[in-house]
């Protein structure tokens, strides 16, 4: 309210913290009103973008009327620290009012822009937009798209249709369908308003052309050689190379072998190459793969199945029908004819030992230059080492309708949850322009950690969200079970006791759920009192890292008496889709569909069910795990503390957001208070789980926090 003198003072809370208005001479409005308003995603505007909630300030009169008052304003407009922080903006930012730029001056210790102007209006904390030509994109102008067997479309050999799924990789056998992507936006975020593709080269008497329109273009190479597509966009304007060939391999002693096994077999061990994660590039990794079921994809079918061109596309390397119809016989070089000899025309999989099981060229791209099976006359390296997840994609998604009955593995992909990782935006922040999201969210960057090797993002070229073989080592060189990079013990940082900044380092033995642990803790030490956290999935399994105001926190929890997999166990099982009731392995992580979990459209049990029988069963409808009402209680446990949380602050909404610091706004004891239950709060509220990865935990940490706050 504006006093008698003409004055007024607010200083904001909850959704508002941080905001401070004063005004002087405001007599033409004394007695009346000043309304604020909050708009937490303002657009750009006059070449300007918002790092801040836009804050629009309406002075009115006692009688209702709106005041067009020009009175000495004082402001303090809060911005995004976060945003700003990982963004290095620090030195970039300008006060906006209604629009145009004001002198104001910076205070980094409360994250706020400080001006005195004449009148209210509308005010927010922006940055001059950056002209998409001023720093590189963290993201390719171009990428090489793929699609997974499942999606992808079919062709018919003799009448069996035939998987033909887009790789995701640049280097492409000859026949093979390659698609290219335009990236949506420029630096700015901009959505680009059109596409101009062009094929700039192609070997000499190639026949091959760009098809489709927009942001996605194909390529079918004919010829081995390199194709040069260029896109451009607005300002922006790239190329990228496909390169085409066959597969490598050479006749020695009467035996056809890949060309890959002479470099990469470990005789050339010390010399000096070395990949992004400071390994030997021309390290054994042979004699792993040999070893692994990729290996011997092709011999470990049965006589049958060696017919079956459905198990075939994936068995073996190179199996593609390039004529695309139902002719039978293939005369480009897409192989099927070696391992589906339906044409008669005599070729047989003995003339093509290279191309049985799963090789290197299978992922990493055909490396031959000319020939045709048996007669080998050249050779070539076009290397690529892409987390792409499109060749594991190519085959680890069967359709339902193809999975063999009495298998234990039903492969099924979430979507882009951890694919698209790096995509993530909050604000205008993209995770791959904000280093210190790298560590779990970049693929590159995770497996340089597990190889205790730390990535600049300059060193990657094309940075890859969470895919396959981000987790999983196609090479297996690790020896874990499924091809993992990693299994059995993870630490995780813990302070020495609540007054130190010393830390102990505690393992947990997660099992095969170790690369799970890895990304799902919360990276800082622990527990950190008025820091912000995410991402402490780890540490709430293992009842690690919540304040415990010096209590014992102990009880039966999933992570360390009931599942031997922690993660694993629960979040990768599902129900096969032909034989009900029974449990398999599968990779769709999420356990409900819909946005609450309190009200999802389905659940996922079956992974449940070995201990949740009899007296201890799942609900049988609502949210079925909900065992015992106790998610339900530590979701009610939570809005009790966030309605406490903000009575204690002062806050007249009591269901303002809980922040991780309340230093702006409270001091001594009540603040140390307040932030240790703000704490406890996001500690269990950002593990997502309302206490089903550890019930006792939880439900502890709420009830010794509501009891702290009690006597204010």
């Amino acid at each position: 309210m504006v006093n008698a003198q003409g004055e007024i003072s607010f200083t904001g809370s909850g959704e508002f913290s941080g905001l401070m208005v004063s005004a002087q001479n405001l007599t033409m409005a004394a007695g009346g009103r000043l309304l604020i308003e909050l708009d937490p995603a303002p657009v750009r505007e006059n070449g300007f973008i918002p790092v801040g909630n836009l804050y629009t300030l309406t002075l009115f009169d006692s009688d209702g009327n709106e005041v067009a008052g020009n009175g000495t304003v004082m402001v303090e407009i809060p911005y995004r620290e976060s945003v700003v922080e990982a963004q290095g903006l620090a030195d970039e930012l300008l006060l906006l009012h209604d629009g145009q730029q004001r002198s104001s001056s910076h205070i980094a210790e409360r994250a706020v822009l400080v001006a005195t102007l004449d009148g209210f209006g509308r005010f927010v904390v922006a940055i001059r937009d950056t002209p998409p030509t001023a720093k590189p994109h963290p993201l390719p102008l171009i990428e090489v798209g793929w699609d997974g067997y499942a999606d992808a479309e079919q062709v018919l050999k003799n009448g069996d249709p035939i998987a033909d799924p887009l790789r995701g990789i640049k280097v492409a056998q000859l026949g093979e369908r390659v698609q290219l992507q335009g990236r949506e936006t420029d630096i700015s975020h901009k959505n680009y308003p059109a596409y101009d593709w062009e094929l700039l080269s192609k070997p000499e008497g190639s026949a091959a052309q760009l098809t489709g329109t927009g942001r996605e273009v194909e390529i079918i190479p004919d010829l081995v050689g390199r194709y040069i597509v260029q896109l451009t966009v607005a300002d922006d304007q790239d190329s990228i190379t496909i390169t085409a060939g066959s597969y490598s391999y050479v006749e020695q002693n009467g035996e056809i072998t890949s060309y890959c096994s002479f470099c990469h077999a470990g005789q050339y061990v010390g010399a000096a190459y070395k990949d992004i994660y400071g390994r030997d590039t021309l390290r054994d990794l042979i004699t792993p793969w040999q070893e692994s079921n990729h290996a011997a994809a092709y011999d470990n079918l049965d006589p049958v199945d060696r017919l079956d061109p459905v198990c075939l596309n994936c068995h073996t390397t190179g199996f593609l029908v390039t004529e695309r119809n139902a002719t039978a016989y293939d005369p480009g070089w897409g192989f099927a004819d070696f391992f589906y000899d339906a044409d008669g025309s005599g070729k047989t999989a003995a003339d093509a030992p290279h191309l049985q099981g799963v090789n290197c060229e299978s992922c990493h791209g055909p490396g031959g230059r000319d020939g045709t099976p048996p007669d080998s006359t050249g050779f070539q390296h076009p290397y690529q080492a892409s987390l792409s997840q499109g060749p594991c994609m190519a085959c680890h998604n069967i359709r339902p309708d193809e999975q063999i009955s009495g298998r234990d593995y039903y492969y099924a992909w979430e979507g882009d949850l951890h694919v698209n990782a790096h995509y993530v935006v909050d604000g205008r922040i993209r995770v791959v322009d904000t280093y210190p999201c790298y560590h779990c969210h970049v693929g590159q960057y995770f497996i340089g950690r597990m190889h205790g090797k730390t990535l600049e993002p300059e060193v990657i070229e094309q940075p890859e969200g969470i895919t396959c073989v981000v987790c999983h080592d196609p090479h297996d060189e690790s020896g874990y079970g499924y091809q993992l990079r990693l299994a059995g013990e993870v630490a995780v940082q813990l302070k020495a006791n609540s007054t130190s900044d010393d830390f102990i380092e505690m393992t947990f033995d997660a099992g095969t759920a170790a690369v799970c642990y890895s990304c799902h803790n919360a990276y800082i030490t622990l527990p950190a009192v008025g820091e912000d956290l995410h991402g402490n999935q780890a540490e709430m399994m293992e009842g690690i890292g919540g304040y415990t105001y010096g209590e014992d926190i102990a009880g039966r929890t999933h992570g360390e008496v009931l599942v031997g997999d922690k993660c694993v166990a629960c979040h990768m099982m599902a129900e096969h889709p032909s034989e009900p009731g029974k449990k398999v392995t599968t990779h769709q992580r999420r356990l409900y569909d819909g946005e609450d979990m309190f009200a999802a459209d389905d659940y996922t049990v079956i992974g449940c069910k070995d201990c949740h029988v009899g007296e201890y069963a799942l609900p049988a409808e609502g949210n079925r795990f909900d065992y015992g009402g106790r998610m339900s209680e530590i979701r009610d446990r939570l809005q009790e503390l966030q309605q406490r949380i903000n009575e204690v602050a002062g806050r007249e909404d009591l269901q303002s957001p809980i922040i991780h610091n309340y230093a702006q706004s409270l001091s001594g004891n009540r603040l140390e208070s307040v932030n240790r239950a703000a704490y406890n709060y996001l500690f269990v509220k950002r593990d997502g789980s309302f206490g089903l990865h550890n019930y006792p935990y939880a439900a502890e940490l709420l009830r010794l926090s509501l009891e702290d706050l009690e006597g204010y």
